[in-house]
């Protein structure tokens, strides 16, 4: 079989800070499905369109965005909450456009809300504004979350309402001096995830996500020497464009996100037997924040019995999750839906959850919002 490769993608150290080393979350629709109307872990939809309309992902001279036509009853879009904690500087900003002609009954609007305040316009288009993406930003306070939800209106089949690129940002320094983030197609085999770090402080761990699915984490160093870092992934497809993001996570919950790396992979997946994980132990659940489940990860090199335990920070027992044999070159995903072992819902708070076998321990942190 003839074997392609593809070409390096790296980016420098100063277009890598100006570029992404703010973003605590961003949303710019690329990889997902067209008329996608979810994207678990970041936001949901609702609101009824009419029969012949939209509100939904949709594509566009190859750009994908979110768009509404027809919205003769109002349609919302609105996010997870987003994790604003330790965070100065913050500001919210996305990009509008139209297709037809609006009118003074047509609308498209943005709004905030940090915590359990109030909701707060931050734009508000009741009018002709043309095709041409005009970006719409606000500074808000700080807070431990903020939600985010666009609301829209039509009446007409010929009027569309189209937004894109959905970010949140801060000037608070991230705790780690990245000097690179590439991905590189190895063959046929897998894609490598690379980054490199001059200094860490404060991190729990780096979770790698290829599209919005979490694909493993990998623990933090916490020095103030160059680390190099990689990541595999070998569950891909041939002739697929795909976008890779690097979250940074803090001790204290807190998270950033780093990217997009784009790649589109060539040739074919070499034949054999599935994919084992590339590192061991306990992985960052995901979401995190979360509220109401999250999804918490491990394997093992070896056989072994194990438990998973959720406890609180004061190390009260919460709740099992797990108690068994756990084989070798597996990948276990147990999901936590917020309860206790009474099966009550728990506070809001930060939580530990550990894996205990018979050759080690691992623990992590996680955040429930509600």
């Amino acid at each position: 079989m003839k074997k392609k490769y593809c070409a390096v993608i790296v980016i420098c150290l100063l277009i890598f800070t100006s570029l992404f080393a703010e973003y605590l979350w961003q949303e710019d629709f690329e990889g997902m499905a067209v008329d996608a109307t979810q994207r678990d872990g970041y936001w949901t939809t609702s609101g009824t369109p009419t029969a012949t309309g939209y509100w939904a992902v949709k594509e566009v001279s190859s750009n994908k965005h979110f768009s509404g036509n027809r919205l003769d009853n109002v349609c919302v879009w609105i996010t997870d909450p987003i994790s604003i904690s330790s965070r100065t500087g913050l500001s919210i900003e996305c990009k509008i456009a139209e297709i037809g002609t609006m009118t003074g009954s047509d609308y498209i609007k943005g709004y905030y809300k940090i915590d359990s305040g109030a909701e707060i316009e931050f734009f508000s288009q009741i009018d002709d504004m043309g095709a041409s993406w005009v970006t719409k930003s606000v500074s808000v306070n700080e807070g431990s979350n903020v939600v985010i939800t666009i609301k829209a209106y039509t009446t007409d089949a010929n009027k569309t309402w189209r937004f894109d690129d959905v970010f949140v940002s801060s000037d608070t320094p991230l705790p780690v001096t990245l000097s690179s983030f590439t991905v590189t197609q190895v063959m046929n085999s897998f894609v490598n995830v690379q980054w490199s770090t001059a200094s860490e402080s404060g991190l729990n761990c780096f979770n790698i996500y290829r599209d919005g699915e979490f694909l493993g984490s990998v623990n933090a160093t916490n020095t103030t020497e160059t680390v190099s870092y990689s990541f595999a992934d070998e569950n891909f497809g041939a002739e697929q464009t795909y976008h890779y993001w690097l979250e940074i996570v803090e001790l204290d919950g807190s998270t950033s996100m780093v990217g997009p790396q784009t790649i589109t992979t060539t040739g074919q997946q070499e034949p054999g037997t599935p994919a084992v994980p590339k590192m061991y132990g306990l992985y960052q659940n995901y979401p995190n924040p979360f509220n109401p489940d999250t999804q918490i990860s491990f394997s093992v090199p070896g056989t072994t019995r194990g438990q998973l335990v959720i406890y609180t920070t004061t190390g009260q027992v919460v709740k099992q999750l797990f108690d068994g044999i756990i084989q070798p070159q597996k990948i276990y995903t147990i999901s936590w839906d917020g309860t206790d072992s009474t099966d009550k819902p728990v506070a809001s708070g930060l939580y530990l959850y550990r894996l205990q076998t018979e050759k080690a321990s691992y623990s992590k942190r996680m955040i429930m919002l509600k």
